[in-house]
C-alpha cells in the first residue's frame, strides 16, 4: 500500500509564548517555539497591537532566531502609542516559496506602572 502525502495540504505549526511581562518598563517578550512548516520558513513576522482604537499601532515584527531554534522579539508598550490593556499577536511565516501564511495568535494583558509626582507650588512657603 502508497500513501502519499501532498506537503502542500499539511498545516504550519508555531508555539507562542509571552514571557518576561513588566509593568515597571510596559515591555514584554514573545517566544514562538516548535517552528514548522511543509514549505520551510524563511522568516517568523508577529504583528502585534494594543486593542486600543483597533490595529493603529500594528506593528509587523521580525523574530530573531536563537541558539536553541526558538524565535523571540521583545515588545515596547511605548512603541505603541503607551497604550495598556489587551495586545494581540499573531503568528505568520514567510514561508520559502515567499508565501505568507497565518499560524495562530494570542493576547496578553499589558500595564504599566505609573508614579504619582507630586507638585508643589512656587509660592508655597517651603520655598520661602
Amino acid at each position: 500500500t502508497n500513501v502519499t502525502i501532498s506537503a502542500e495540504n499539511l498545516k504550519p505549526t508555531g508555539k507562542i509564548t509571552i514571557q518576561n511581562n513588566n509593568p515597571k518598563t510596559g515591555t514584554f517578550d514573545v517566544v514562538v517555539s516548535n517552528v514548522s512548516s511543509p514549505n520551510g520558513v524563511r522568516e517568523v513576522k508577529l504583528p502585534t497591537w494594543s486593542s486600543v482604537n483597533g490595529q493603529d499601532d500594528i506593528i509587523w515584527y521580525t523574530a530573531a532566531k536563537r541558539a536553541d531554534g526558538t524565535y523571540k522579539i521583545t515588545v515596547k508598550a511605548s512603541d505603541h502609542k503607551n497604550s495598556t490593556g489587551e495586545y494581540n499577536v499573531h503568528l505568520y511565516y514567510i514561508q520559502n516559496n515567499g508565501k505568507l501564511v497565518g499560524v495562530g495568535g494570542t493576547t496578553v494583558q499589558v500595564s504599566k506602572t505609573s508614579y504619582p509626582t507630586p507638585y508643589f507650588s512656587q509660592r508655597d512657603g517651603r520655598w520661602a
